[in-house]
């Protein structure tokens, strides 16, 4: 009951989503001994486009520098995650910067769609998969080697927020569409197989 009344109370915000989380006795007492860590991503599936504003969970990561390791919570309460370690070994996350968000998560799926109907109208999704995360150079370059990429050179100075967006098709297609979450600037779109997509990342 709890948490139907916590997701219920949610205005579908970066900021509430992450106010849901880190204003809970729970998150304070593990912030007690955790204090540098910080947010690094906020992710969350749903079945439809529309759902993604009004979605009841999204899975917040905090990430701990000092032993490559993050904890993931949830906006309906709780960990889902301890002390896990770090996809990128080898080299410390950047913090997510929830206050260079412009384009929320309502108009983040307006774009996303907006390319998906213009450029892949022919695919029919099953899974959407929204992640909020800093994404630096290199990775922004990456994302431009098999796409359509519109990053230009000044953009591939400095970190950004960004809002990646994943359409996981009913013809085993993933599309993948990178968003800038400040300006809302389509960075980045591609399309692929599920085994090369699982294989790229």
């Amino acid at each position: 009951m709890a948490a139907a009344k916590r997701s219920s109370g949610l205005q579908g915000t970066v900021s509430s989503l992450v106010g849901a989380v880190e204003n809970t006795g729970e998150f304070s007492e593990w912030r007690r001994s955790n204090a540098n860590a910080f947010l690094s991503s906020m992710f969350c599936m749903v079945a439809e486009a529309g759902q993604l504003a009004s979605a009841p969970e999204w899975l917040l990561s905090y990430y701990d520098a000092a032993d490559d390791t993050f904890t993931t919570f949830s906006t309906l309460g709780g960990q889902k995650a301890t002390k896990e370690q770090a996809f990128k070994k080898g080299r410390a996350l950047p913090q997510l910067n929830t206050k260079s968000v412009k384009i929320g998560i309502k108009g983040c799926i307006k774009l996303a769609e907006g390319v998906r109907s213009r450029k892949y109208e022919g695919e029919s999704p099953t899974r959407i998969i929204a992640i909020l995360q800093p994404l630096t150079p290199i990775e922004l370059a990456a994302s431009g080697t098999s796409s359509r990429s519109n990053i230009g050179s000044e953009e591939m100075k400095e970190i950004k927020t960004v809002w990646n967006i994943t359409y996981i098709n009913a013809s085993y297609n993933v599309l993948n569409i990178k968003i800038d979450a400040e300006t809302g600037k389509v960075l980045a779109d591609s399309i692929s197989g599920v085994m090369d997509f699982m294989q790229k990342d």
